[in-house]
């Protein structure tokens, strides 16, 4: 079912406080999961205002368009939105380092093996790259979402 692309952003802002709550509750495990979905859906954010999109995925498009744009890879996310300039490694800039940075934590079928952490049958990630992860897509001055408001790209 499609969302309508101004609720995408509203979704990203509510998800973006529940990481916070997470966070300050100690709860690194599922903050990590919600940081890497909150990443995903800011990203749909972008592509909708970009490709004049009022919902996501286009309930006009085939079932391959569909498939490419219900897609979790923040990498593909990224080429769609058009960020891939920005967020270069080649850029050098602090927000570059922030994709950089995020984007190893999450990589292909990142929700898959986030999903079962509790289960211990996924990869536990640390405090300390929970807040690192947290930083890069919300906190830092430089941070991949204030890149997003600034340019007001959602």
């Amino acid at each position: 079912m499609p969302l309508h692309n101004t609720n995408m952003r509203e979704i990203a802002k509510r998800r973006i406080t529940t990481v916070d709550t997470l966070m300050a509750a100690g709860d690194y495990e599922g903050a990590a999961y919600l940081i890497g979905l909150t990443g995903e859906i800011a990203l749909k954010a972008v592509i909708c205002k970009k490709l004049k999109l009022t919902e996501y995925p286009p309930s006009t498009t085939t079932r391959n368009q569909q498939n490419y744009l219900k897609t979790h890879d923040h990498q593909e996310l990224m080429v769609l939105a058009g960020l891939q300039t920005t967020f270069d490694p080649a850029q050098g800039t602090p927000e570059a380092q922030n994709w950089s940075d995020y984007t190893t934590q999450y990589k292909g079928d990142w929700i898959s093996k986030l999903r079962y952490n509790e289960a211990g049958m996924g990869p536990k990630l640390t405090d300390a790259e929970v807040i690192r992860l947290h930083d890069a897509l919300i906190k830092d001055e430089h941070s991949i979402i204030n890149y997003i408001k600034v340019k007001r790209l959602w």
